[in-house]
């Protein structure tokens, strides 16, 4: 085993079924489904309305995009839960055929919230001028819809089509992340609309509630759409929300960038459920031209050194919703204030509501800890022991989160330290946020992926700058840095690739300073 290197950035004390007949709609259309085409496309749907799937179906593999439906596309001898969840993950737009008997479906409920903690675009197609039940809601507030009535469904494919494919078109080069072949090339109509899609990408930011109200009306059997339409579905491409209102106390709530936040109990905040993506912060640093990209530590086999990575490139690949790295303290905490300065200015923050990074104690409550020996983040540091975030197996089962597995020495690159013997998790570094199980509050990667920096310090006596983080991280092999309780200490301004943040939403005005 290599010897830890660079200490004073981390501290060490990641039943098959016979193939159904093929719809009608496909035979229509002189197309039969190809299995090996890349799906990019998810098609969720009631048993009562799988006429209305398969046509959506036909019609986008007409146009040469791979779809997804089950029980179509599983695979012989794979569980069909396994099946759906890699399909999910794979896929680049969920579409949900959205019916009364969909709004009662507990396989759709299921499919839907994996899809929503994929981050994955989410679009209605609605069978009924309905809205979806308490446990759709939470799931679906945030998504786009599609009105398919009155009947015949047929008239409407054309102009859904499109809206499918202006949000296909945020993946310009085609790649997706389905396994199999090539993406096949797009049609005609396809290309055009790429070409005119990104000439309003610019306008998303302008758009407001009144131009969402026009898009909930029925649908036409015209494919020519005017200029307000097309920004619509460029808004859809570019993934932008508008939240209800405010957020409460209490209550779930989605902000406008997509980040889902959950209430904890004996916490006055909401939690973010995951670690903040890639995605939104490189929002942040295209709007405010913030920079965050020196003197980042990376990992390599001579251990943690200064390579010129940055959290734009850590020195692996990350797809938009892994968590950022290579971010310290400052960023964070700069990251939130101007998330709390754009909402507040939109409309969707009160006055007295904020975004924060947790405090130390708050982060105990959200791992389901038991009250914690000690007054200060140093004194509680692993004090309560057998407790992990996926519970008191060790070592952890199978899919309990990103650490350092075997998998670690896949490309090799040693751990920090060590790898977990017998584990294995599937990602060398960052995986997407959700990846694995979320924990009974429904918050995601509060064990590995990265560690997430906390409000307070580490030892308040010692004025050394150091903060307390949390959680662990894919590089983490050793038992006792895996403990619910362990704190790891780092230097406020330490930018290294195991380290993220995680927000949450405060009612307090005055408490987005404290610990600060």
């Amino acid at each position: 085993m290599r010897p830890k290197k660079n200490t004073a950035v981390f501290e060490a004390v990641t039943p098959s079924r016979p193939e159904p007949p093929l719809p009608e709609s496909a035979f229509a259309s002189g197309l039969r489904p190809s299995f090996s085409m890349a799906a990019r496309i998810f098609i969720s749907y009631s048993q009562e309305d799988k006429p209305t799937a398969d046509a959506i179906c036909a019609t986008m593999e007409a146009r040469a995009y791979g779809c997804w439906m089950a029980p179509r596309n599983i695979v012989a001898g794979q569980e069909w839960a396994e099946s759906i969840i890699e399909a999910i993950d794979a896929c680049e737009v969920f579409v949900l055929v959205f019916s009364p008997a969909a709004n009662a479906s507990k396989h759709v409920l299921r499919e839907v919230e994996r899809a929503s903690a994929a981050g994955k675009i989410i679009v209605r197609f609605r069978t009924e001028a309905i809205q979806p039940g308490k446990s759709l809601a939470y799931y679906l507030n945030v998504s786009q819809w599609f009105d398919g009535f009155p009947a015949p469904v047929e008239q409407h494919l054309g102009r859904f089509s499109q809206t499918i494919e202006a949000c296909l078109a945020r993946k310009a080069d085609g790649i997706t992340d389905s396994p199999g072949p090539a993406p096949v090339t797009r049609s005609r109509a396809g290309r055009q609309w790429l070409r005119w899609t990104s000439a309003f990408l610019a306008a998303c930011t302008i758009l407001t509630a009144a131009i969402w109200a026009i898009w909930g009306r029925g649908g036409g059997s015209s494919l020519n759409m005017d200029a307000k339409e097309k920004i619509r579905l460029a808004e859809i491409a570019c993934s932008r929300f508008t939240p209800a209102g405010p957020p409460e106390t209490g209550l779930a709530w989605t902000n406008s960038l997509g980040m889902k936040f959950l209430p904890v109990p004996d916490t006055n905040v909401l939690f973010c459920a995951c670690e903040t993506r890639l995605q939104d912060f490189e929002t942040f640093v295209k709007e405010t031209a913030y920079d965050a990209t020196s003197h980042v530590h990376s990992m390599g086999i001579d251990g943690w050194q200064e390579r010129g990575d940055t959290w734009k490139n850590p020195g692996f690949q990350q797809s938009q919703t892994c968590p950022v790295c290579g971010v310290n303290f400052d960023d964070a905490i700069a990251f939130c204030a101007w998330l709390t300065e754009k909402e507040r200015g939109q409309g969707f923050l009160l006055p007295t509501q904020s975004y924060r990074l947790p405090t130390d104690e708050e982060w105990s409550q959200a791992v389901c800890l038991p009250p914690e020996p000690g007054s200060i983040p140093k004194d509680k540091s692993a004090a309560i022991t057998g407790l992990y975030p996926w519970g008191a197996q060790w070592p952890p089962p199978p899919r309990a989160g990103n650490y350092a597995g075997s998998e670690a020495w896949d490309d090799g690159n040693a751990p920090q330290d060590a790898i977990i013997d017998g584990y294995r998790d599937g990602f060398r570094r960052t995986a997407p946020v959700a990846s694995f199980r979320p924990n009974k509050y429904g918050l995601y990667d509060l064990g590995g992926n990265v560690w997430e920096w906390t409000m307070d310090d580490f030892d308040p006596s010692s004025n050394d700058g150091r903060k307390a983080l949390r959680g662990a991280a894919w590089q983490v092999g050793h038992q006792i840095q895996l403990l619910s309780s362990y704190r790891h200490a780092a230097p406020k301004t330490s930018r290294y690739t195991g380290g993220g943040f995680r927000c949450v939403l405060d009612f307090t005005a005055t408490a987005a300073k404290a610990h600060h």
